[in-house]
């Protein structure tokens, strides 16, 4: 799962996909059952691994810009990307049924 710099997701949709990737899916179930108030707490680990992987701790701006600002925090950054990837799960399950 590790990438480095030159493999950091540049936009959420990169975000988005690559972190779908990493999911298995038990999580994904996790993530469609969950309500939009609950789905930071199912995944307070994956806002590390997120902050770690794509480089938000380590400076890559293109994303942090992405998701809002380019100054913004890792912490709020980390969150839009998984708030974006439980967006993406429950779309895709409202359009098999």
């Amino acid at each position: 799962m590790s990438t480095n710099h030159t493999e950091w997701p540049k936009a959420i949709d990169e975000a988005v996909n690559q972190t779908l990737s990493w999911l298995l899916e038990e999580d994904q179930f996790l993530f469609k059952s969950a309500d939009e108030e609950d789905f930071v707490k199912l995944c307070s680990g994956l806002g590390r691994i997120i902050r770690n992987e794509f480089g938000l701790w380590a400076g890559n701006k293109e994303l942090l810009g992405s998701c809002g600002l380019k100054s913004m925090h890792t912490d709020d950054a980390s969150i839009m990307i998984i708030k974006a990837v439980w967006e993406r799960i429950v779309e895709v399950e409202q359009k098999r049924h």
